[in-house]
């Protein structure tokens, strides 16, 4: 046998079979069995299953079958010529490194935010009646000195079109995503004291590339799609195709958000808010001093507050009667990675799955995860980092 493992045209064969079998619905039948929620099997299992059996009908004796895995794997980097005959070669966006390393300024990204599920006209890179959209950077999410946090992660819409899977990884390759990418960043994010440093995070959703495609790399996973059956979408070729799936994945996780209100509303409700703000620190700096003020002060202070919180709850009735249905905030930002031009991919090379973090205003870069063989989403060294920045 080591004289045939050293033929290229015995793994031409081997992968090319490989490939066929994938594709076929027997397979395909098999992935999506293994892709469900309750399987403690996905369908990584069933590649190896198959190679497995490729190499076994292509005449490897059962005890050289797991060298003969090795081998058959490590192929395609011997011969490079192999590639093309292999799904996980052909669909692969994986990269290393984009144009913007860790330490360098973020370059502009022009992006199209997802403003809401459909609407009389497209908006920039829309279509009419399809996803409303907003030319904009990922900075606009951002509040003054934050740490704006990036995750690039496979995801997708989650009706019979959209995405959901994992990530197959072998001694010679990794294959890995969703039917549908989402590379993820942010807004809204909690804050923490250190000393006096006072740190602030903002995340949003950033929609890139789909992976497990059905017309690229289809593995018909149902995990982690709520009961929505597997993820069949096609790649998007444009920004209103990717722009209708991130909708679709959006509007299934509750993630789109609602009207805006008009600016007067707007600067009406930061008003009461940095009243109440104000209330709330004035209240803590007394405690703090140890402040002892008569009963009769108190009760007229108590009093007071009440009947101003009265007239902000009758103002805001009123303006909910004015400008209904009342506005309500997206729990994540929703941009989109244009198709045509894709600068969010570009630069940062998300593909399937990884995590960023850059300041405000600087834009610098602080942090880049790594692929990892070891987790579809390794959070170990996000996490740390975090912690170290104050961040959790």
């Amino acid at each position: 046998m080591n004289a045939k493992y050293e033929d290229v045209d015995f793994w031409r064969g081997v992968l090319s079979e490989e490939d066929r079998r994938r594709a076929s619905p027997e397979v395909q039948a098999r992935f999506e069995a293994a892709e469900t929620d309750t399987s403690l099997r996905c369908w990584m299992d069933v590649a190896s299953e198959v190679q497995r059996e490729v190499l076994l009908d292509a005449g490897v004796p059962p005890h050289d079958v797991t060298r003969a895995l090795a081998l058959m794997r490590a192929a395609p980097y011997r011969h490079p010529e192999l590639q093309p005959l292999c799904v996980y070669h052909r669909a692969t966006r994986i990269s290393k490194q984009g144009s913007c390393r860790q330490g360098d300024t973020l370059p502009p990204m022009p992006l199209l935010r997802l403003v809401a599920a459909a609407g009389s006209g497209g908006g920039a890179g829309g279509e009419a009646g399809g996803p409303v959209l907003q030319e904009a950077d990922l900075i606009s999410v951002c509040r003054p000195h934050d740490t704006h946090l990036l995750v690039a992660a496979a995801g997708g819409s989650s009706n019979s079109s959209s995405a959901g899977g994992d990530a197959e990884a072998g001694a010679a390759a990794a294959e890995g995503g969703d039917s549908s990418t989402s590379a993820s960043s942010g807004g809204g994010g909690g804050n923490s004291e250190i000393g006096a440093a006072r740190l602030s995070a903002s995340v949003a959703l950033v929609y890139i590339a789909e992976a497990h495609a059905e017309d690229e790399w289809p593995v018909r996973s149902s995990r982690y799609n709520g009961g929505r059956g597997p993820v069949c979408l096609r790649q998007s070729a444009t920004s209103a195709q990717r722009a209708a799936h991130a909708a679709a994945f959006a509007a299934a996780f509750g993630l789109l958000p609602g009207p805006q209100p008009p600016a007067g509303r707007r600067c009406e409700e930061a008003q009461v808010a940095a009243r109440r703000a104000d209330k709330s620190g004035k209240a803590e700096q007394g405690q703090k001093q140890g402040c002892k003020r008569p009963a009769a002060e108190l009760g007229q202070d108590n009093q007071e507050e009440k009947e101003e919180e009265e007239e902000e709850e009758e103002e805001q009735e009123q303006e909910r009667g004015e400008d209904a249905p009342c506005p309500h905030e997206a729990l994540l930002p929703v941009f989109v990675d244009p198709a045509e031009r894709e600068p969010f991919s570009a630069a940062l090379a998300p593909w399937p799955a990884r995590y960023y973090a850059f300041e405000v205003p600087s834009r610098k870069l602080v942090f880049v995860s790594q692929p990892s063989d070891a987790a579809d989403v390794d959070l170990a060294p996000l996490t740390r980092w975090m912690m170290r920045q104050g961040l959790v």
